[in-house]
């Protein structure tokens, strides 16, 4: 291998250093973003080849951590490569969202709907085909997100930007100042607004609001994530309840989406020709099941959130965070 490719390398590896209350806001951001970015690239060989789900979600993932990661430490990064980057990540998002969407449903037809009958499998069948054509559809508008000029210069851009690493000396003191510092203002004010949303939720059915406040919790847990490794042990409590809640909402939404699915192929295979009149009651059965896991998803919401409620977890982590709040 050439000198110069050992260097790059060598550059690279750098983020995987452990971070610590008192170390620059910058330092840290550039950490998070370089392990978020890693694990961008790192699936879009996977996404592409199609041959497991896994990959596609996990790239998926990563845009929207950066771009969360790209918020909380927007106070220590240039603006306008904020801004850019954010603008970016959300364009690649919609990109991979939609057949990352259609592999979740078509895994959870072919596992949760247990046919009974001819005619419940023959819906089946024609629902799963549907899904499959529009995954396809889906797919090659993905790849073609993958293949563009704009994908290559932002990942080329981003990969530069990365590897200058921060500035010695930064010009503001946000990002002078010690991460524990920013910690102790962002954590304690992410929990306190998830805890607000999350009381008014209890009793909320409106699909909108539930997914608005599911958005709010993987803003919280995102940033617990980020800094597990200065937190440890009461960031990872917090964490494992936020996705519980996360988890819930998640289902439900899952289901919806599902739903309303069903409801555009039922309606184009009625005006197709009359096949929907002869497996009508098959597609009722499909209709009532994601109603009912519609239905289970909100019974485990509320468990899931008085869980998150108790006041240990979060004490603990907010003493962590106040004791090393720089």
């Amino acid at each position: 291998m050439p000198q110069q490719q050992q260097k790059k390398k060598k550059r690279r590896s750098k983020p995987t250093k452990r971070a610590g209350t008192q170390d620059r806001t910058v330092e840290v951001a550039y950490l998070v973003l370089a392990g978020q970015f890693r694990e961008l690239m790192s699936n879009e060989a996977g996404a592409r080849a199609d041959r497991k789900a896994r990959p596609l979600h996990d790239m998926r993932v990563a845009t929207r951590r950066l771009r969360t990661a790209l918020r909380v430490f927007a106070v220590a990064l240039p603006p306008g490569r904020v801004k850019t980057a954010r603008s970016q990540l959300k364009w690649i998002g919609k990109g991979l969202g939609p057949a990352r969407d259609l592999d979740v449903q078509i895994a959870r037809l072919r596992k949760g709907f247990l046919p009974d009958g001819r005619a419940e499998r023959r819906a089946k069948r024609g629902f799963a085909g549907w899904l499959s054509q529009r995954r396809s559809e889906a797919r090659t508008r993905m790849l073609a997100v993958l293949d563009s000029g704009r994908f290559g210069r932002f990942a080329a851009g981003f990969a530069r930007f990365l590897r200058k690493g921060p500035p010695r000396n930064p010009r503001t003191r946000a990002a002078r100042r010690p991460v524990g510092s920013l910690a102790a203002e962002l954590i304690p004010e992410r929990l306190e607004t998830v805890l607000r949303a999350g009381r008014e939720m209890t009793h909320c059915r409106r699909a909108a609001d539930l997914h608005r406040f599911r958005l709010e919790c993987k803003r919280a847990r995102y940033l617990c994530e980020f800094l597990r490794g200065i937190y440890g042990a009461p960031a990872e409590r917090t964490i494992a309840r936020l996705t519980a809640v996360q988890n819930a909402l998640g289902s439900l939404q899952d289901s919806l989406v599902g739903q309303a699915l069903l409801a555009g192929f039922t309606g184009l295979t009625g005006e197709a020709g009359g096949a929907l009149a002869a497996d009508e009651r098959a597609c009722y059965s499909l209709a009532a099941w994601y109603l009912q896991a519609a239905e289970q998803s909100r019974r485990a919401f509320a468990p899931a959130w008085r869980e998150f409620e108790k006041p240990g977890h979060r004490r603990e982590l907010l003493g962590a965070v106040g004791r090393n709040g720089g």
